[in-house]
């Protein structure tokens, strides 16, 4: 059995092996445990201050819409502005361009609506934010009568729970172009694809107008 002597030098002998790698690996944890915790602080602070800016955001959007000051529409496009270039990696920026397309179409701006939806599609939001704005986009073409590019925007749509819009929308533009064919095989997807179909009869409408075409 060891004497205490012997235990304390097998110690030393330790520590003086060990001990420097002992010494980083604590350092390392510790700068972890503080990375960690001071990169959450600094991602509550970017949500906090984004959650105000979109907040001003939206009170300009709504005082513009309601006759307030003319300063207001490009108070809301500076704010704008400003979420996407300090917090674009946050949803409040991608909310912000979804917003402002949507002021652009009814100024009649649809050029700046496209600009406005692509930067949102462009900045990876969620698959159903992503799915609404090229929803919005196919709508804004067939606004602008880009038949083709509406077809071209409202098929890139994935979710199953976008399906009814999607195709009773590729029906319109399909209509437009003249495939009467094409455009009755959307609107009966479209009607596949309804959760309720007699909540919408104008779609019902839109297909019975088509049955018995070539």
């Amino acid at each position: 059995m060891r004497t205490e002597e012997e235990q304390i030098e097998a110690i030393k002998g330790w520590w003086k092996e060990n001990g420097k790698s002992l010494v980083v690996s604590i350092v390392v944890a510790l700068a972890a445990v503080f990375g960690w915790k001071g990169w959450q602080q600094k991602q509550h602070n970017e949500a906090e201050a984004a959650s105000i800016s979109y907040q001003n955001l939206l009170d300009a959007v709504v005082s513009a819409v309601n006759g307030g000051e003319s300063s207001d529409y490009a108070t809301s496009e500076h704010l704008a502005e400003q979420l996407k270039s300090e917090f674009g990696g946050t949803e409040y920026a991608r909310f912000a361009g979804l917003l402002m397309a949507k002021v652009a179409v009814q100024q009649g701006n649809f050029e700046q609506a496209i600009s406005e939806l692509d930067w949102v599609i462009a900045n990876e939001p969620a698959a159903a934010m992503k799915d609404i704005a090229l929803l919005r986009k196919a709508r804004v073409y067939r606004a602008m009568g880009e038949w083709q590019k509406g077809i071209d925007a409202a098929q890139k749509v994935t979710a199953t729970e976008f399906e009814s819009p999607k195709f009773e929308l590729l029906g319109d533009l399909y209509v437009q172009l003249g495939d009467r064919a094409q455009a009755r095989d959307a609107y009966a997807q479209a009607l596949a694809a309804a959760e309720n179909a007699q909540g919408n009869p104008l779609l019902t409408m839109k297909f019975e107008d088509l049955q018995g075409e070539g």
